[in-house]
């Protein structure tokens, strides 16, 4: 497989580190049927559906706008994911490529969660030192991952070329292609392995493992 020369690898969190792929199916189905819907998304449809922005996965999913409240249902899944956390688990690859590449590479971590809460999660986890950057959502209405990272690079002296996106979303590739770095997917997260191979530039994994014999 194609070596990918880099200094800098930005994770995303959820989906790619954390696994919560299950809570958040079950979250959601609570919500709709608490709303009156049917409550019936399997994990296939979920992989199908999960996109950016939310609401349009929402809407996917079988709520009605404006009748149903996005901002309350929003606030209501944070908090029902947050109370959930402490037993969600990191996938089990993770503490050990974080070990190969400390000291290696720059080590970011950027997330569509809240900047405080992010920093909280990766402490939870134990993983929050291994990262030389930790880089939320300063507004989760009002801000996106693509603004966040155009913030932080535009203050940043480096070739952005040599800086690795690694996600489980389209919407990761999406960022990197902003910024212009390279852009790797990771399909065991919220997306369907299907869906991500059509992401243009992308290479697509099974695992953060694989990333020790490919990022030099």
């Amino acid at each position: 497989m194609k070596k990918i020369t880099c200094d800098t690898i930005v994770f995303d969190f959820n989906g790619t580190l954390i696994d919560d792929l299950d809570i958040c199916l079950r979250l959601l189905n609570e919500m709709l049927i608490e709303k009156g819907h049917p409550g019936n998304i399997d994990k296939k449809k979920y992989l199908s559906i999960f996109t950016f922005p939310v609401i349009d996965y929402y809407a996917e999913s079988g709520f009605h706008f404006p009748e149903d409240d996005f901002p309350a249902l929003a606030k209501e899944f944070d908090q029902n994911y947050r109370n959930a956390f402490p037993s969600l688990p990191l996938f089990p690859d993770v503490k050990d490529v974080l070990t190969f590449f400390k000291g290696k590479k720059k080590l970011i971590v950027l997330s569509a969660t809240k900047q405080e809460n992010l920093e909280e999660e990766l402490k939870i986890k134990g993983i929050y030192d291994f990262f030389d950057n930790v880089i939320g959502i300063k507004d989760i209405f009002g801000r996106s991952k693509i603004a966040e990272a155009k913030e932080y690079f535009s203050k940043q002296k480096q070739d952005l070329s040599k800086v690795v996106f690694v996600g489980d979303t389209l919407h990761d590739n999406e960022v990197a292609k902003e910024i212009g770095g390279a852009s790797i997917l990771i399909a065991r997260g919220h997306q369907s392995k299907e869906r991500l191979l059509k992401a243009e530039g992308a290479l697509v994994l099974d695992s953060l493992k694989e990333l020790e014999a490919i990022l030099i």
